[in-house]
């Protein structure tokens, strides 16, 4: 049976992996970097296969989605879904296009969520919650959800996740499909970790007890080989103690081992964790080293920070050749006025003239969200069909230069007010100025004592009259 809900989605042009929550602007700092290797990133279109901007040719690859192989590129589409992170072996041509010899999906976690989703530091864009003792977090517009939405996250839920993980083993969610609901005994989960505490018929997960007996089926590994510190991935049976009762156990070490062997160019997206200094970091599995990059680029990694790193491997360490900055610097809940796809832009409106245009570029993800039941893809052709009326969205961007980047587009059936979040450039004594745009506050309404340029603000407009009605410093 299939994993994934079967919609098609139809082919997009554009295409971008959203920063699901950790935020910080910037550019490509290289020239693109072409040749065969490893490419890890998230699935943003299809027609060909879009992944970290590039367009890949999958006519003649193969594919392994969650285990299920795949000899037909139609046919593993209908089991591939918009968000999920994906492994390429493929050669990028360095023109935006590529060619993909081999697609890896496996998600991250799969098993209920064990309690009420709460608030990401009060932020009601962002939830947290666990699946099988595992962390996720989730946005509103960065993450691609399918067959739930949002709102429908709730205890008990079942839900399957992809994403990436940080160095406190939260995993930022760029992809959660719903599964329907717990049935302790009969509902399949599937989880990854390293074993602990093996017992003769047992061991703990990521905090997880597994159980497992003469029917658990081993892959890639006998049942004498499992000891403690080894990667696996489980698959089996959610019981009502919270418990796993294992179907399958499979070794993971060698899709470990095929990144840090790699011997051509290797492009990984991830977040940064275990920073010592730009000469040593981690990203997923691998240690980088960016230290051969200039200065004034190197000198935002961080622990927390969301990056796409090309290079090469040597010794089994990432020796970075250019790094891109992946997240929005902005959200805003607007009016689409305009969409011009000769140009590549789309104009959104906060109301009274107030007006943005922005870049939509091959790093944009437009996601259709009009029926609540999941994410489709949209092109910037199918978004102009559909000029006029007004289309209400939620979006996210960050600047390039003088311009600002369309990152994310979610189409809505409509938005009861307009909203903004971002960094405010300049603070007057009735008016606060961000994306070049000077907003009025309501006559009812004061700047907020101590609040001055540099600062980041949440912006709500309730009556959509083009006035601030309500703004507060955003932590």
């Amino acid at each position: 049976m299939s994993k994934f809900s079967g919609r098609i989605r139809r082919p997009l042009a554009v295409a971008f992996l959203s920063s699901v929550l950790l935020s910080c602007g910037g550019a490509l700092v290289t020239a693109g970097i072409s040749g065969t290797g490893i490419v890890v990133g998230v699935l943003t279109g299809f027609g060909s296969i879009y992944v970290n901007g590039v367009e890949y040719d999958i006519e003649n690859a193969t594919f392994d989605i969650d285990g299920v192989q795949y000899d037909s590129a139609a046919e593993a589409q209908q089991n591939m879904s918009l968000g999920m992170v994906v492994r390429l072996e493929a050669e990028d041509k360095g023109d935006g296009t590529g060619i993909a010899y081999r697609v890896v999906y496996d998600d991250s976690v799969e098993g209920p969520i064990e309690q009420t989703p709460v608030t990401v530091n009060g932020d009601p864009n962002r939830l947290s919650f666990t699946v099988l003792s595992r962390e996720v977090q989730v946005d509103a517009v960065g993450t691609t959800f399918d067959g739930i939405d949002f709102a429908g996250l709730d205890q008990s839920v079942v839900v399957e996740v992809s994403g990436f993980t940080d160095g406190d083993g939260v995993i930022h969610a760029t992809r959660v499909e719903g599964k329907g609901e717990v049935v302790p005994g009969t509902t399949p989960v599937e989880l990854h970790g390293r074993v602990a505490t093996l017992a003769s018929d047992s061991f703990m997960l990521d905090g997880v007890l597994v159980h497992f007996d003469d029917q658990t089926r081993f892959e890639d590994m006998q049942p004498g080989d499992l000891a403690n510190g080894l990667r696996v991935e489980v698959k089996g049976v959610y019981q009502s103690d919270g418990s796993v009762s294992a179907r399958k156990i499979e070794g993971e070490t060698d899709d470990d081992n095929e990144v840090p062997t790699s011997d051509g160019t290797v492009e990984l997206q991830g977040i940064v964790y275990g920073f010592v200094s730009v000469s040593e970091f981690r990203l997923g599995d691998v240690t980088v080293d960016a230290s051969a990059l200039d200065a004034s680029v190197t000198a935002r990694l961080a622990n927390g920070v969301q990056v796409e790193i090309k290079g090469q491997m040597d010794n089994g360490t990432l020796i970075a050749e250019s790094i891109k900055y992946r997240g929005a610097e902005a959200e805003l809940k607007a009016d689409v006025m305009d969409v011009n796809p000769n140009a590549s832009t789309i104009t959104v409106s906060l109301g009274a003239g107030n007006e943005l245009t922005l870049q939509v570029t091959a790093e944009s993800l437009l996601k259709d969200d009009l029926d609540g039941s999941g994410d489709a893809a949209l092109t910037l052709a199918d978004l102009a069909a559909q000029i006029p009326p007004p289309l209400a969205a939620e979006l996210s961007m960050r600047q390039q230069g003088d311009d600002w980047l369309l990152v994310v587009l979610k189409l809505k059936n409509g938005i009861d007010k307009y909203e903004v979040e971002g960094t405010l450039e300049a603070v007057g004594t009735d008016t606060v100025t961000l994306f070049g745009l000077t907003l009025p506050l309501d006559p009812s309404v004061s700047v907020p004592a101590g609040l001055q340029a540099g600062d980041s603000i949440e912006a709500k407009d309730n009556d959509k009259d083009g006035d601030i009605d309500e703004i507060e410093a955003d932590d």
